[in-house]
């Protein structure tokens, strides 16, 4: 027989976890990393949150579960982080973002100082994409974020449809493979 007293037994709430769902959140950025692309183009790391609502701080709860787990550092969750190309073909882009994080964050500039977008609203649009599970090999599906708004659009925005595995059998990498990403947090 278990040795669970029964009254916190009775006080105790069922946990069934909870998934993101896709949809329009208000985000905040929690971390903004330089790398290189794959193909050695610069790039952003761009680690963010859910600022407010249902699902507030849902990436930093993943996070926490993680923490000391296996005696490894802990990595910020692949799907809470979206990468930017900042090379000169991508350059327009890249300012169509810092201008949406300016509007959403009156009184700020962006400085060319990538640290300074750390802590920054913005509105982020999550979408569904399908995957091929490596533990599995079956089609799951994850939410990522599909692009990042000003507040502004938050009320006009549309959830982007379920974005299809392609069925040619290309290898493809899971969004949420194990919490793959290093963004340190000071």
């Amino acid at each position: 027989m278990l040795n669970i007293d029964s009254q916190k037994w009775q006080n105790t709430k069922a946990e069934r976890g909870r998934a993101l769902p896709a949809g329009i959140y208000k985000g905040v950025i929690k971390n903004v990393v330089q790398k290189l692309s794959k193909s050695g183009k610069p790039m952003l790391a761009i680690a963010f949150d859910i600022a407010e609502g249902e699902y507030e701080g849902y990436f930093m709860d993943l996070y926490g579960k993680n923490v000391g787990k296996d005696g490894k550092e802990a990595k910020w969750p692949n799907s809470g982080v979206t990468y930017m190309l900042i090379d000169e073909e991508h350059l327009g882009r890249f300012k169509a973002f810092c201008e949406d994080v300016e509007e959403s964050n009156p009184g700020y500039t962006f400085n060319m100082e990538e640290t300074t977008l750390k802590n920054k609203v913005i509105g982020l649009v999550m979408g569904e994409e399908e995957y091929r599970s490596q533990r599995d090999g079956e089609i799951h599906t994850s939410v990522k974020c599909s692009r990042m708004i000003p507040l502004s659009k938050m009320a006009d925005a549309k959830v982007p449809s379920v974005k299809k595995l392609k069925e040619d059998n290309q290898q493809y990498v899971p969004s949420q493979q194990y919490m793959t990403e290093e963004i340190p947090f000071n």
